[in-house]
């Protein structure tokens, strides 16, 4: 047994003599290799959130397959916050993100896809207080260089003149291996008070999804003065104000800033929500429309309107109620009535508007077309029409929150008393605010329901207050199964409607996007009535559970007493 344990004992001191001889020929081999890291800018300890300065030669361009990396046994972490890379100097910021040891020892150096490519000679050890530095926003740079003065550009999507356009400095990027300073005080933001939590995987997923403007954030503040206060925080960062409205009939400032490509979006929303918790920030998301083409085997092309009772009696009814759509724009044919029509595009000047087929649908699904058989459910109506969908590459069209902001705004101001909203896209807390601001004001919102590729309803339909809407068809089935949750508040019909196109022709049409404009009709039909859920509840017909149930809401929306 001694004998055993005597040739284990040297068996494994064998073994590591040859792990040594190997690791010492590595670090020669890379070193003919040219890549070579000579010295580090610390010799005593770094914190997480502080900047790595990596000297020496060989270093080449930085690669999606070159990366910076931190080792321990045979754990490898990734510095993905690369702020410098050349030749011979890297500078690089330790991520908060990852669960790096307070006084572990990692050895530092760069592989090209899963091979090492420079010496394993140099290690870095981190601190035994990690104080866990916030790396954009919690300091700024250690002496502002002098301020080159430029003018901020008025957001076009404004319905109102620009009160103020302070001017707001650039600042150059860090030096590669300057030190922060002492933490400065934080933004005095207070007049929105605290929005609700957004989970941090919630970003993340976002960012991944790509349903987002590129390198923008959106902040709403209560005023100028604090979106002013906005701008001196993060210009400190090189971050810069793209754009900034004051949407006075919502009483807020709605400011997008411009991330520089040193940073992700995703790490700015998150770093911001810490250095200011009641700060209302998000990514500037898209949104799509909820609608899909069909082709009907039903013998009549307006079932629709014997499915919901509605006859002359409802047609001829004069609602005194203006009826907002926020959508792609509505086509200016003859076949659709205009004089009912207030139309404004909120796009800016060189965006490529959205074809207009479905706002034209939704139009003739309201104000009808007796040219195509199309009877309309309120042909009498005024419909206020914002146009904010555009044309992208490759045909997607799509809007983004920033400009439904601005289109309720407008809504607001011309005094629209219902509206519709037929797309969907991620929970956005500048829009929720928006929308919560609308609601306090007694204007009914209505949405179509939807559901996303992870099968989670979308918003502004899931939001408390919203009116949500999903579609049914002939046979009062679901248009789709996934659509439901607690949330849901109406059925209506929403399979194969007959409805126009831009060009007039009439065609089948699909989706939740044409069953929300049928419950925004109805509560057009209540007039001076209280707009609640508890004026129409009453008058549907139960499709589901006995009540209220996450498949069908309160039902299928009759409207036999509505016209008074």
């Amino acid at each position: 047994m001694l004998k055993l344990r005597k040739n284990n004992l040297v068996y494994c001191i064998k073994m590591f003599a040859v792990f040594v001889i190997l690791q010492l020929l590595s670090i020669n081999a890379n070193a003919k290799n040219g890549v070579v890291i000579k010295k580090l800018n610390k010799t005593s300890c770094y914190d997480i959130g502080e900047y790595i300065g990596v000297m020496g030669k060989g270093f080449g361009k930085t690669s999606p397959t070159k990366k910076l990396v931190l080792q321990a046994g045979a754990k490898r972490h990734v510095i993905t916050q690369i702020k410098q890379w050349s030749d011979s100097e890297i500078s690089a910021q330790l991520p908060t993100a990852l669960k790096l040891g307070k006084s572990h020892s990692y050895i530092l150096g760069i592989v090209e896809g899963a091979r090492w490519v420079s010496n394993r000679d140099k290690r870095i050890v981190l601190c035994d207080t990690v104080k866990q530095i916030t790396p954009v926003f919690k300091t700024p740079p250690p002496t502002p260089p002098t301020p080159h003065r430029t003018t901020l550009t008025a957001n076009p999507n404004s319905t109102q003149p620009e009160e103020s356009k302070p001017d707001v400095p650039v600042v150059s990027r860090l030096g590669p291996f300057q030190q922060r300073p002492a933490p400065v005080q934080t933004m005095n933001l207070n007049g929105l008070g605290a929005p609700p939590s957004v989970d941090l995987e919630t970003n993340k997923n976002v960012a991944k999804s790509k349903a987002m403007e590129p390198n923008e954030v959106v902040v709403v503040t209560a005023t100028l003065d604090e979106a002013t206060a906005l701008a001196q925080f993060v210009q400190q960062y090189n971050i810069r104000v793209k754009r900034r409205s004051n949407y006075r009939s919502l009483q807020l400032v709605v400011t997008v800033l411009h991330i520089p490509g040193e940073y992700t979006t995703a790490d700015v929303v998150q770093q911001l929500r810490e250095s200011a918790p009641e700060l209302w920030v998000d990514f500037n998301h898209r949104y799509k429309l909820l609608d899909a083409d069909s082709r009907s085997t039903l013998d009549s092309k307006n079932w629709v309107y014997d499915m919901l009772g509605w006859t002359e009696v409802h047609r001829d009814c004069q609602p005194r109620r203006k009826l907002g759509i926020i959508d792609t724009g509505i086509a200016q044919i003859a076949l659709i009535e205009q004089k009912n029509i207030k139309h404004k595009s909120l796009l800016s000047q060189g965006v490529k508007p959205a074809k207009m087929n479905h706002g034209t649908a939704v139009a003739s699904l309201l104000l009808g077309s007796a040219q195509r058989n199309i009877p309309g459910l309120l042909p009498n109506a005024t419909v206020y029409s914002a146009g904010i969908f555009r044309e992208r590459a490759e045909n997607q069209v799509d809007t983004t929150a920033e400009l439904i902001i601005a289109a309720l705004n407008w809504m607001v101001e011309e005094q629209v008393t219902v509206i519709n909203l037929s797309f969907g896209g991620p929970h956005n807390l500048a829009v929720e605010i928006a929308i919560g601001r609308v609601l306090e004001k007694g204007i009914v919102v209505v949405s179509a329901a939807g559901i996303d590729e992870q099968d989670e309803p979308l918003y502004p339909a899931a939001q408390e207050g919203v009116i949500a809407v999903r579609a049914i068809d002939a046979g009062g089935k679901p248009f789709s199964k996934k659509i439901q949750g607690d949330y849901i508040d109406f059925s209506a019909p929403g399979v194969d409607l007959w409805l126009l196109n831009e060009k007039g022709d009439g065609r089948y049409l699909s989706g939740s996007s044409f069953a929300a404009p049928i419950v925004l009709a109805s509560y057009a039909l209540l007039n001076n009535n209280v707009s609640t859920n508890d004026s129409l509840k009453n008058t549907v017909r139960d499709l589901g559970e006995s009540g209220k149930d996450k498949h069908f809401g309160w039902g299928l929306i009759l409207v036999h007493d509505l016209c008074r």
